[in-house]
């Protein structure tokens, strides 16, 4: 005689039967599939009452009850798990049926989106590839300008030297002379200094002023050579003492000048470089004087050349807004990512790599008679193979 285990939602299950061969769902009885999972859920309870009563086997007959609460605990969980893919088929074969569909529809797009993809990254790479050459340019050009300013520093700055010691060496002879004779001579060669364009290039006023200075202490020199040269031994060295005197006297008129116009030379180049740059930093400005400065050798020199302080920095205003701007026209909407790709596995650390389980048991599937017969024919390096018994619940 068969035993009603349990009877809901038009399902009944007899004891004494395959639990999963007495369930059986299609898709028109998704209703009657709820209601059974209503009364698993039920007998779910009483079953696990009973497993949670077996706590030992000690004999056949505690062997025998474990076996049968077992085998109802199996077939339980087998008839739910049916009820489940029962259930979810007709949403599995609506959700293919969807994805098939849109595939229909987005394919075609996505095969597009792929051209476009290309074609704008391609068009994106070779307006970047002429961006950066154009910035390389300017910086080419930027360092250019850069080692031709040095260059013409350093020549400067040579022209510069000859002529302070063309100065110190003039000076030198004409307070050392004591007879008109020498001077006379001293004179002529201070007359026959050519001074060309040439040879001082933008110094050529400088060199031209330090030539009528030097005209200038020879015409004094000449007044006190003669007197020198008239007077007696006692004379001479009040002369000369006085001379000396209005030497150091003048020394120091000529420096405060020097100084002050130096000071005021120093202003309007501050004001020349405000004019050009607005009010920028402070420390942008001093170097700005220092860079004029070691051109010219001072900042009354570089007062007299700012028209071409005026020009040269323009063209540097020029090329630094030509650079900004390229480093503003990037393409916009562009993202870079990091990726990556293998290209020496034996090089890859183990803490990166995964055991593919699927093949290690797809290989013991394979050599699974040879494991019966010999659990050590067939060995898998890091891997044991072992025996495990269990019971089966039918």
């Amino acid at each position: 005689m068969e035993t009603e285990l349990f009877k809901d939602g038009g399902v009944t299950l007899k004891e004494g039967k395959s639990v999963a061969k007495q369930v059986t769902i299609s898709a028109s009885s998704q209703l009657v599939v709820a209601a059974t999972f209503k009364t698993f859920e039920k007998n779910a309870k009483q079953t696990l009452d009973d497993c949670e009563k077996i706590s030992q086997v000690t004999n056949d007959a505690e062997y025998n009850l474990a076996r049968e609460v077992g085998i109802k605990a199996n077939e339980l969980k087998l008839a739910i798990n049916k009820s489940r893919l029962a259930l979810n088929k007709p949403l599995k074969l609506k959700t293919d049926s969807n994805n098939e569909e849109a595939a229909k529809i987005t394919e075609p797009i996505e095969k597009e989106l792929v051209k476009l993809r290309k074609l704008i990254t391609d068009y994106s790479q070779i307006k970047e590839r002429k961006r950066l050459e154009e910035i390389k340019k300017v910086e080419d050009a930027l360092l250019a300008k850069e080692e031709a300013d040095r260059k013409e520093r350093e020549r400067i700055a040579l022209v510069r030297s000859k002529i302070d010691a063309i100065q110190r060496k003039y000076n030198e002879k004409i307070y050392s002379c004591k007879t008109s004779v020498t001077l006379d001579k001293i004179n002529s060669e201070i007359k026959d200094l050519k001074i060309t364009v040439a040879e001082y290039d933008t110094l050529v006023d400088s060199m031209k002023q330090v030539k009528s200075i030097l005209i200038e202490q020879v015409k004094e020199r000449v007044v006190i050579v003669k007197s020198l040269e008239k007077a007696d031994a006692e004379t001479k060295k009040e002369i000369i003492a006085k001379v000396e005197e209005a030497k150091v006297e003048k020394i120091q008129e000529s420096t405060i000048k020097e100084q002050e116009e130096e000071i005021y030379s120093e202003q309007r180049i501050i004001i020349l470089i405000e004019t050009l740059y607005g009010e920028k930093h402070q420390t942008f400005k001093d170097n700005k004087l220092t860079e004029y400065f070691g051109k010219y050798g001072s900042y009354k020199e570089a007062d007299a050349h700012r028209d071409d302080i005026m020009k040269s920095e323009k063209i540097n205003i020029a090329q630094a807004i030509v650079y900004s701007g390229l480093n503003d026209d990037k393409l916009k909407n562009q993202r870079k990512e990091i990726k990556f790709k293998i290209v020496d596995e034996t090089k890859i650390p183990s803490m990166y790599m995964k055991i593919d389980e699927t093949k290690i048991r797809a290989a013991l599937s394979e050599n699974r008679e040879l494991l019966k017969t010999d659990i050590n024919s067939f060995k898998i390096d890091g891997v044991e193979f072992y025996y495990e018994t269990t019971s089966i619940l039918k």
